[in-house]
């Protein structure tokens, strides 16, 4: 097993890099310049996500991370990927600028949190969740001034996830309507881990997401929109899980020496752009592993038949 796959343990990993990078200018954004919600996690400048409103930049705590996707069809790797990795918003104000993100890249949003905050969102008893707090958006309100809200309309609905349809109408071309999906999840997280499960329903229902916004909107440069509590855990996971699930479909990884070297590789390009706790324990780091190993053996069953 390579080291990367084990090795120091990520709050190490950090303390070692904070002190170096505090030497870095630049490095971070400047407190105050995106929302924390008090998972007190620094948003990496170089890839942080902003939006345009009256000509100013205006960032949000999260992070484009990028990948490269293999083409199952073609067979090779294509093309680069970028999925975004961010926080979920705790303010009305850091939401209204995630919703326009979503608008602008046409990608949506996909939040994970737990099953009971899920449950409790879907009860009307709860304000944590991305949905709870856009039961305050009201038809006709402007987001990031040029999306008129439309309407939220509920396209499905269970114990386990939700999604619905947030359409909008440009301000400045008032015939021009886009439709982007907002999917909430809720996932066991206990002891801060994604089982293997997990990572697999997640992957799942991402994809429903992805194959829900493709027949909304033409298909964009981007991936999609992946938020969690602080950006790093479980919104990491699944993000780099569905990265390497395509190199495995499409046969750039067909060996654990493979996988190792992918995963290491992804992991470092997640930590460069969203920061040194992207794949935030080594205990996730190994149970992500064990995931893609038994996808690996799958597909190879698969093959030989």
């Amino acid at each position: 097993m390579s080291p990367s796959i084990g090795g120091e343990s990520p709050r190490d990993s950090w303390h070692a890099e904070s002190a170096e990078t505090e030497k870095q200018s630049g490095r971070f954004l400047k407190p105050g310049l995106a929302e924390d919600n008090g998972s007190n996690i620094p948003c990496v400048a170089h890839s942080a996500v902003s939006v345009e409103i009256q000509g100013k930049q205006h960032y949000i705590h999260a992070n484009r991370i990028h990948t490269e996707n293999g083409n199952p069809v073609m067979g090779e790797t294509t093309r680069r990927g970028v999925y975004v990795a961010g926080q979920s918003p705790r303010k009305g104000e850091a939401l209204k600028r995630l919703l326009t993100h979503a608008i602008d890249s046409k990608q949506g949003i996909f939040q994970i949190i737990r099953p009971d905050d899920h449950r409790a969102t879907m009860a009307g008893k709860s304000s944590k969740s991305m949905l709870a707090k856009l039961s305050h958006i009201r038809k006709g309100e402007i987001l990031g001034e040029r999306y008129k809200v439309e309407s939220l309309e509920r396209e499905y609905e269970d114990d386990v996830h939700a999604c619905y349809l947030l359409t909008v109408r440009s301000v400045t071309e008032p015939n021009a309507l886009i439709t982007v999906p907002l999917t909430q999840l809720g996932l066991k997280f206990d002891d801060k881990l994604l089982q293997t499960r997990e990572i697999e329903n997640a992957h799942r229902y991402l994809e429903k997401h992805v194959t829900l916004n493709s027949t909304l909107n033409e298909p964009a440069s981007s991936e999609p929109v992946v938020i969690s509590q602080a950006g790093v855990g479980r919104s990491a996971t699944v993000i780099v899980y569905n990265a390497l699930i395509k190199k495995i479909e499409c046969g750039d990884i067909r060996s654990e020496n493979a996988l190792d070297r992918a995963l290491e590789e992804q992991i470092a390009t997640g930590r460069q752009d969203r920061g040194p706790q992207f794949i935030h324990s080594g205990a996730q780091r190994e149970e992500l592993r064990a995931a893609l190993r038994s996808r690996i053996l799958s597909t190879s069953r698969a093959s030989a038949l």
